[in-house]
């Protein structure tokens, strides 16, 4: 299916506010950068300069199952995995038993060559988030910028270095993400994702230096159009993984990725559970 405009009977839309990279003439010389830890000595970590924008995220769900990754580029699936909860907070666990279960949901669902996985994260929302309290949280926090995960440049080089696949090898290769909810059903900042075709990712995106300590990604951030159009599931169970892709060198030297982030749900309330997630970061050759 093709996404439009038009929506089952009842379908919802909600209104929400997310960041947005804001224009600035400084990255016409200085590639944009953001450190992940103090440089010191009064060193800027970052070049970059958000903005709060008001975007509407349409509910897809009742039609979730018509969504497909070759047309729109995210989907959900079923997956019940055999890890308790307790388990995704033990990272040898979730490399030795759910990578697994991801490889064999992406075998059966997309019918690659080969997969291999880069890494996951689990979140945990701080009952205070979004509101900053200074302190260091024990978990991550949901995503409020608006964003891609890799360039393409980044993901050849991530293929090439640390996967040893040499390019030429696969016809084709996709990063796809797999987002799926601890605990559900999810009102508290669940996921919203753009819909690709709306995005001029030539003029529109921009690609922003993530540096740690030990090295530095690249991933692409998005300046605001209007034009955007956004989706996401209600209710979402922990039984339902939203799968989107990042890249697809298919699609060209922008490769296209999905952009998404997470939102504050107007019908959250504060007896809602705090949004907790697992996200899987896939690399899959054709």
């Amino acid at each position: 299916m093709t996404i439009t405009n038009e929506f089952p009977s009842g379908s919802d839309v909600q209104t929400a506010e997310v960041l947005y990279l804001k224009r600035d003439g400084i990255h016409a010389h200085e590639k944009p950068y953001k450190l992940r830890y103090d440089p010191g000595e009064g060193n800027p970590r970052s070049n970059c300069t958000n903005e709060t924008r008001t975007i509407e995220i349409r509910n897809l769900r009742g039609v979730e199952g018509m969504v497909t990754m070759e047309d729109d580029g995210f989907m959900w699936l079923p997956l019940q995995s055999s890890l308790a909860y307790d388990d995704f907070w033990d990272p040898a666990r979730v490399r030795e038993v759910y990578y697994n279960e991801i490889r064999q949901l992406l075998f059966e669902t997309l019918r690659p060559s080969h997969i291999e996985i880069l890494e996951h994260q689990t979140r945990k929302r701080h009952e205070q988030f979004p509101i900053f309290t200074g302190e260091v949280y024990k978990h991550l926090q949901p995503t409020t910028i608006v964003h891609i995960d890799f360039t393409l440049e980044t993901a050849l080089r991530i293929s090439r270095e640390f996967f040893h696949v040499p390019e030429g090898k696969y016809q084709r290769m996709q990063c796809i993400n797999i987002w799926r909810p601890l605990r559900g059903p999810v009102s508290d900042w669940p996921l919203a994702l753009s819909d690709r075709k709306t995005v001029d990712h030539e003029s529109e995106t921009m690609g922003v230096d993530i540096v740690t300590r030990e090295g530095f990604s690249e991933n692409a951030q998005l300046y605001y159009n209007p034009k955007h159009t956004w989706y996401y599931l209600s209710d979402q169970k922990s039984t339902e993984a939203t799968l989107f892709c990042q890249i697809d060198t298919d699609m060209g030297h922008r490769a296209e990725g999905v952009a998404h982030t997470g939102f504050q749900h107007a019908n959250a309330t504060n007896s809602s559970l705090p949004r907790e997630s697992v996200e899987v970061r896939a690399f899959v050759y054709y």
